[in-house]
């Protein structure tokens, strides 16, 4: 699969690692948007309290604890799927276990977006609506749970993943072809 037409193969792996920046780069934007209260804002100086010997100022926190594990946990996914399908002795084991640390890691990423976004996205039942004038849809809003979904968890993890899967083909593909 990987020799038959190479500069093809080529071609998917650049578009899949650009297409792979451009959703990181959608999905830190909304992060940062979303999150600015707590990045830059009234909020900043906050310290969360991981547990009580363990705390961290809040725009430390949003980028260690949210961006971060959301990011890491997509690029370990791409590295994942195709230890599974390689010939190798150890590859599905290798993969089995980065499932693990791949699952607490978007769990981390995503909880702790939960913490920080939850009362911005309309979690006190009141229905808040967005407009998309950040992504150039000025006339478009969506409910603000979408746009935490949609613009920030997804891009974020699915980024990763078409990063380290690109990362990941490429480097079959070169071991292969030598």
């Amino acid at each position: 699969m990987f020799n038959q037409n190479p500069k093809t193969f080529s071609a998917i792996i650049i578009l899949m690692a650009f297409v792979g920046f451009v959703l990181l780069f959608i999905g830190y934007s909304g992060a940062a948007w979303m999150g600015a209260k707590w990045l830059t804002g009234e909020k900043a100086g906050n310290v969360w309290w991981m547990n009580p010997h363990f705390s961290v100022p809040a725009p430390l926190a949003i980028i260690c604890f949210a961006i971060l594990p959301l990011l890491i946990g997509g690029v370990l996914a791409g590295i994942a799927l195709p230890l599974m399908f390689f010939r190798a002795k150890k590859g599905p084991l290798y993969a089995a276990i980065l499932f693990f640390i791949i699952l607490a890691l978007t769990a981390l990423g995503f909880n702790t977006f939960d913490y920080a976004l939850a009362w911005d996205a309309g979690a006190g039942g009141e229905l808040k609506l967005f407009s998309l004038w950040s992504v150039g849809l000025p006339g478009l809003q969506i409910p603000a749970w979408y746009f935490y979904f949609f613009f920030i968890i997804m891009p974020l993890w699915a980024g990763g993943f078409l990063i380290g899967l690109a990362c990941t083909l490429g480097l079959f593909n070169h071991k292969l072809r030598k």
